[in-house]
């Protein structure tokens, strides 16, 4: 069993692992294991998993995976309801609808790619 330190320690190296990926470009790597990772971990209330929620959703919507970017940002919003990644997956969120032809309030005028919200997913030390 982990303890709540080794549970902190394995978020945050999951955010940053993911957070290269998504900086290198490379979605498919950090659609595969990461991913399964991410989502088959309990939940915690780590900060570190916020990021990596947003990072993994991000990266979902880029590659046209709209359900699974949604499911993973209404998860994102239960488990962290006032975390200051909030914003950032709304803009998706919205994002994401606006490219399925959804109705959302306020959704970015985007093409082509997600709002880049990787940019925000940046955990404050």
């Amino acid at each position: 069993m982990l303890t709540p330190e080794r549970r902190e320690l394995l978020d945050a190296a999951l955010c940053q692992l993911q957070l290269s990926y998504h900086y290198a470009g490379q979605l498919g790597l950090l659609a595969g294991a990461p991913h399964v990772l991410l989502h088959r971990m309990p939940p915690s209330r780590s900060p570190w998993r916020a990021y990596a929620l947003l990072i993994d959703a991000d990266a979902s919507a880029a590659q046209g995976r709209y359900e699974e970017a949604r499911a993973t940002l209404e998860t994102l919003s239960r488990e962290f309801p006032d975390h200051a990644v909030g914003a950032s997956a709304t803009k998706l969120l919205a994002w994401t609808y606006a490219r399925q032809g959804r109705t959302a309030s306020r959704s970015p005028r985007r093409s082509g790619s997600s709002p880049g919200t990787a940019e925000a997913a940046t955990p404050a030390s």
